[in-house]
C-alpha cells in the first residue's frame, strides 16, 4: 500500500481542519514535507518526532520519504487517531511508531492526566535529528508553550533542527489588522484587558481571537517567539516563512520558524520550573479536578 493510498476514513479527519475533504489532506501533508525537505533540511536517514500527529497527515507522506536508517515518532492527546496510526501505519512501516499523550484539553481530551505546561515528552534527552510541530503553538497558551519548546530543545540532537508554525504578531500584523487584511483580527490579550483591535503588540504578549475560548486561536509576539527560542539553545538561523493569515504572500497559511540546536537551555530556563514550583502545582490541580472526572449525565 502507497502513502498515497494509506488514507483514514473522511469521517475521521474532521479535527484536523481538514473537514471530509481526502484530498486537502493529502494536499497539506504533501506541502509539508516539502517545507520539511527545502526549509527544515529533513533527511531520509534522520530520526524524527512528530509533535501532536494528529491522524498521521504529516506522517503518511513521510513513509515514502524516511529510509529504513531513518525513523518516526508521533504522540497526539487524541485517542481515535493515535489508534488508527498505530492500526494501519505501523503495521506496514515498523519504524513508524505512535502513542497517545495523556494530556487535558477541554475538547479533545477532557479526562486526560496532565496539563501540557508540566508535560515530560516520552523520549531520552538527545534522541531526533528532526522536530516538527504544525498548528501546535497557535493553539497553546504560554506557559504550555514554554514547556513543550525546552522539551523539543531536549529531545533533539546537537544541530538537530525544528520546523514549528506559529501566528507571529508584530506591528506590521497590527496594521494589516486594521486596513482588513489579516485573517483574524485578535483583540483580546491574554492577561490584559481588551485591546484596541489591530493595536501594536507589547513584549510577550499573547493576542487571542476570542474572550472565552482562547486557545481556539493564539498569535503571540514575534520578538519573544525568538527570545524564548534563544534561551533554550535553539537559534533561528533565517527570518520566518511568513504565512497568508497575516496579509502578506506565504507558501503557507500560518508562519514557519526553522531553528538548529547550538546550544543548551540557559541556567535561569533550567530553574525555571523549580521557581514555579510546577510539581506542587500539578499536584493540587489534579487534586481539584478529581470531583469532574465522571461523566456528564444526560
Amino acid at each position: 500500500m502507497t502513502s498515497e493510498q494509506l488514507l483514514p476514513p473522511a469521517e475521521m479527519i474532521d479535527y484536523v481542519g481538514s473537514g471530509s475533504n481526502l484530498e486537502t489532506f493529502q494536499n497539506i501533508g504533501a506541502h509539508f514535507l516539502e517545507q520539511f525537505t527545502t526549509l527544515g533540511g529533513l533527511k531520509p536517514n534522520h530520526r524524527v518526532l512528530d509533535v501532536g500527529c494528529g491522524i498521521g497527515r504529516m506522517a503518511i507522506p513521510l513513509t515514502s520519504f524516511l529510509s529504513k536508517a531513518g525513523s518516526y515518532d508521533g504522540f497526539d492527546i487524541v485517542p481515535k487517531g493515535i489508534e488508527w496510526c498505530q492500526q494501519n501505519i505501523t503495521p506496514r512501516h515498523p519504524n513508524f511508531r505512535f502513542q497517545l499523550a495523556d494530556i487535558w484539553n477541554d475538547f479533545y481530551n477532557p479526562t486526560g492526566k496532565y496539563r501540557a505546561r508540566a508535560y515530560r515528552f516520552p523520549f531520552p534527552s538527545r534522541t531526533f535529528d528532526f522536530a516538527y510541530l504544525t498548528s501546535v503553538f497557535t493553539h497553546m497558551l504560554p506557559r504550555d508553550l514554554e514547556c513543550y519548546l525546552s522539551e523539543v530543545s531536549r529531545v533533539l540532537k546537537p544541530g538537530g533542527r525544528c520546523l514549528i508554525t506559529f501566528f507571529l504578531h508584530s506591528p506590521e500584523v497590527a496594521a494589516n489588522i486594521r486596513s482588513g487584511t489579516c485573517a483574524f483580527k485578535l483583540p483580546y490579550r491574554v492577561g490584559k484587558p481588551h485591546q484596541p483591535i489591530g493595536s501594536d503588540p507589547e513584549y510577550g504578549d499573547c493576542s487571542t481571537e476570542t474572550e472565552t475560548e482562547l486557545e481556539r486561536v493564539v498569535a503571540y509576539d514575534e520578538r519573544w517567539v525568538y527570545d524564548q527560542f534563544a534561551v533554550r539553545g535553539l537559534s533561528v538561523d533565517k527570518p520566518p516563512t511568513y504565512g497568508l493569515w497575516s496579509g502578506r504572500v506565504g507558501p503557507s497559511f500560518q508562519d514557519i520558524l526553522v531553528a538548529t540546536k547550538t546550544g543548551v537551555p540557559s541556567l535561569g530556563q533550567r530553574m525555571n520550573g523549580l521557581l514555579r514550583l510546577t510539581p506542587l502545582r500539578e499536584i493540587a490541580w489534579r487534586s481539584l479536578r478529581k470531583p469532574t472526572m465522571a461523566p456528564h449525565a444526560g
